[in-house]
């Protein structure tokens, strides 16, 4: 009796595991189309961002072409606002650039575009 009921009752750790891919995918899916849905307000175009005079609008879509290309497929749309220059120029840039094997030119055209973009969006909020 202690063998039968033992193994006709599924254990809650099998239910578990049997479902776990199942959530996951659906987490997956659903911050998936989170971030690419948050893309235009967490690095807006260049056309979108209130900037000076002298910015190299061309260099500055091609920087976020980057972010769009290499940094969203590991961290969704980074908000550019959320961290500080010193945390870009100092942490984040450096470590993924070097993580996404940017080349020198891309990793300056990267840093340029979010450097800009913060410094605009901290001016001229984005939808305000």
């Amino acid at each position: 009796m202690g063998q039968n009921s033992s193994h006709s009752a599924m254990h809650p750790l099998r239910v578990l595991l049997r479902f776990l891919p199942k959530v996951g995918a659906a987490l997956t899916l659903v911050l998936t189309v989170a971030s690419c849905t948050s893309l235009e307000v967490a690095a807006p175009p260049v056309d979108k961002l209130t900037l000076p005079k002298k910015a190299n609008r061309t260099q500055l879509a091609e920087g976020r072409q980057i972010l769009a290309s290499h940094c969203v497929k590991c961290h969704g749309a980074p908000q550019v606002a959320r961290h500080s220059v010193e945390d870009w120029n100092e942490d984040i840039l450096p470590a993924m650039t070097k993580k996404a094997k940017l080349s020198n030119q891309e990793a300056v055209l990267l840093k340029n575009y979010v450097l800009t973009a913060h410094d605009a969006l901290a001016a001229h909020p984005v939808g305000s």
